[in-house]
C-alpha cells in the first residue's frame, strides 16, 4: 500500500480532522488505515474508500484481422452513448487524438456479467486489429473526467496465420 505522513493543513497540531489529496489509480475497495502521531500502530478506519476505475482488461494478446472481445473489470464502469470510452494508440500517449488510423475513439462499449471478488461492473469492446505489434489502450472512466488513462500490460497484437510465412526445405 501507500503510505505518507504529508497531511494538512501543515500547521495543525491537536486538530480534529486531517486531510490528504492524492490520485488513486485503477478500481476496487481500499481498507484506509490511519496512525496518530506517537501512535506505533496503524488502526483500520470503519468502512472501505471504494474507487471507480478499470482495474484490467483482458486478453492482452489478440491475432491480427480476427474480432475479438476487449473485457474491462473494475468498479463504477459505465456502458452506453453517455459512458465510459476507449481508444487505441501506438505512442503510449493518450491523450490528444492520436488514434491507431484504423480504428476511432469509440463509446460502444457494452455491459458484460460482473466478475469475483470486488470487481463489480464490466465494460466489453468488440473490435479487429488490423495492425501488428505493441497497442497502448486508453480507457475514459467518464465519472472521473474527460481524460483518458493507459492501461497495463501494453496490448499485442499478434500476426495471423495468413501472414505468416512458412519455408519448407
Amino acid at each position: 500500500g501507500n503510505e505518507t505522513t504529508d497531511l494538512g493543513p501543515s500547521d495543525g497540531v491537536g486538530l480534529d480532522a486531517a486531510e490528504l489529496t492524492t490520485t488513486l489509480e485503477g478500481g476496487g475497495s481500499l481498507t484506509v488505515c490511519y496512525r496518530a502521531y506517537g501512535d506505533e500502530e496503524y488502526r483500520a478506519l470503519p468502512g472501505l474508500l471504494t474507487v471507480a476505475g478499470v482495474r484490467g482488461y483482458s486478453p492482452v494478446v489478440v491475432w491480427k484481422h480476427e474480432r475479438v472481445t476487449l473485457r474491462f473489470e473494475g468498479v463504477g464502469l459505465s456502458v452506453g452513448a453517455e459512458g465510459d470510452r476507449v481508444k487505441f494508440v501506438r505512442d503510449g500517449q493518450c491523450d490528444g487524438q492520436n488514434v491507431i488510423g484504423w480504428s476511432a475513439v469509440s463509446n460502444e462499449l457494452e455491459s458484460g456479467e460482473p466478475g469475483g471478488g470486488d470487481v463489480v461492473s464490466v465494460a466489453t469492446y468488440n473490435i479487429a486489429f488490423h495492425e501488428t505489434g505493441n497497442v497502448t489502450v486508453c480507457y475514459e472512466l467518464r465519472s472521473r473526467g474527460a481524460y483518458y488513462n493507459p492501461l497495463w500490460p501494453l496490448l499485442y497484437v499478434s500476426p495471423g496465420s495468413s501472414d505468416l510465412e512458412v519455408q519448407v526445405e
